[in-house]
């Protein structure tokens, strides 16, 4: 459940009951969470397909550009590129923050290859 809904891990209880309870709802699950515990309100209904989002991954402060798998020192890593300038190489089992990169020009992800725009007007490509 925590890995549908990574907000919840955060949350006061009340807060993660109110958020399992959308959860619940939105992946149309069986059994409710903590149903006799206190909280402001509780999901009923929604209106949506089931999503099929696993985890939000956070961090870029600007509009992520691209995302792509790579291999770092034998491991499959995600990399996504934003406007930031920024690469982020998260594990994609965990969606943990592994690293960061901070880009000299700009960036972005194209066909599982990282390519980089830099100052001094060279680009470099990282397969």
């Amino acid at each position: 459940m925590l890995r549908l809904t990574p907000r919840a891990v955060e949350a006061t209880p009340t807060e993660r009951v109110e958020r399992f309870s959308i959860t619940t709802i939105l992946d149309h699950l069986d059994h409710p969470v903590a149903p006799t515990h206190p909280a402001r309100y509780r999901a009923r209904w929604a209106a949506t397909s089931p999503r099929t989002e696993h985890a939000i991954l956070e961090g870029h402060t600007g509009p992520v550009t691209g995302v792509c798998a790579v291999t770092v020192e034998g491991r499959t890593m995600l990399a996504s590129t934003s406007n930031d300038q920024t690469i982020r190489l998260w594990n994609p089992t965990t969606g943990n923050l592994v690293y960061v990169y901070t880009a000299a020009a700009s960036c972005t992800a194209v066909n599982n290859a990282l390519i980089v725009g830099l100052h001094t007007g060279l680009i470099s490509i990282a397969i």
